[in-house]
């Protein structure tokens, strides 16, 4: 598989996923997400959601609404992208993959990203709950 046969936000998920994973996140701590949108709108869109120490931790990823279908039928569209890319993982090169992370706002923010999770109380894996 590769990178053009993958949408923008399965690939934003596929990223982000990944920037979680190397915060020493647990994959079993993550999972995808629809739901409207308060930043755009009521747009239904797809998030990454982080599920560790007793709370939840989201990150918008994208729209995934399109012209013509309604919500449930795109949110099967979306799961079923997401099953299709998940069974064609080996075949995707080490260059997509690590371009699918590095394009991710995760990844361009991830001092951000840290310092959101640890301002909603959140941990990160490795990291003693006091700081210097």
């Amino acid at each position: 598989m590769k990178y053009d046969e993958i949408s923008p936000a399965i690939r934003a998920y596929l990223g982000t996923w990944q920037v979680f994973r190397q915060l020493g996140f647990g994959a079993e701590c993550l999972s995808p997400m629809t739901a409207r949108s308060a930043k755009h709108g009521g747009v239904l869109s797809l998030f990454c959601v982080l599920e560790t120490q007793g709370k939840s931790f989201s990150v918008e990823l994208g729209a995934i609404e399109k012209a013509g279908v309604d919500n449930t039928q795109a949110e099967q569209l979306v799961e079923d992208e997401y099953q299709r890319v998940a069974r064609a993982m080996p075949s995707v090169s080490e260059d997509d993959l690590r371009r699918i992370m590095e394009e991710t706002e995760a990844f361009v923010g991830k001092v951000s990203l840290m310092m959101a999770l640890m301002n909603k109380g959140i941990v990160l894996p490795g990291q003693s709950k006091e700081l210097p």
